[in-house]
């Protein structure tokens, strides 16, 4: 009895798994979306634009 409940709970655990990792995102793809869409808000932000693209200007006065 025991040995079964093992077998089916071990195999359902197996198939949740599986499905989960099909359908999930690779993490590559879903660091480089990520970064896509925070480079989009800095590139709009007044703020972080400069900051995160590395174009400030330092003019000596």
């Amino acid at each position: 009895m025991l040995r079964r409940y093992v077998i089916v709970n071990g195999v359902t655990t197996l198939l949740m798994y599986a499905a989960v990792w099909a359908y999930a995102p690779h993490l590559s793809s879903l660091t480089q979306s990520l970064r896509e869409d925070f480079d989009i808000y800095a590139m709009d932000n007044p703020m972080l634009g400069p900051i995160v693209h590395r174009i400030i200007s330092v003019s000596g006065g």
